[in-house]
């Protein structure tokens, strides 16, 4: 009985281990070329999903992508071949930042994006 709850609370404590740091409700604005604002939800294994609104354009988009385990944020909206791609860094104290681009308009827009864990 004893080893069961011993590999129990192993099996617990790894997979507890393995949820990323980030994960969570995150949200906040771009600017640049482009304004408005973002809102994602990032997974236990660190995988984002959100939504965008766009106030220049008016149009809303999804958001798809991963955080990686030092905080390294990249989000794409379409592919980055034929869309958007927002990249930058979490941080454990709830702070996000980077720089977004957009390849499909011409000229290409760009700028910068702010947010916090919710």
């Amino acid at each position: 009985m004893i080893a069961l709850i011993a590999v129990a609370v192993s099996c617990k404590k790894d997979k507890e281990a393995n949820v990323s740091p980030f994960a969570g409700n995150w949200s906040g604005q771009y600017a640049g070329d482009d304004q408005g604002t973002w809102s994602v939800t990032v997974s236990d294994d660190g995988e984002i999903s959100g939504t965008g609104q766009s106030t220049r354009l008016g149009t809303t988009f999804g958001m798809e992508g991963n955080v990686s385990k030092d905080g390294g944020f990249t989000a794409t909206i379409g592919t980055v071949a034929t869309g958007s791609e927002f990249t930058g860094t979490l941080t454990g104290e709830g702070t996000a930042s980077g720089t977004w681009t957009n390849t499909i308009t011409n000229p290409p827009m760009s700028g910068t994006w702010l947010g916090e864990r919710q």
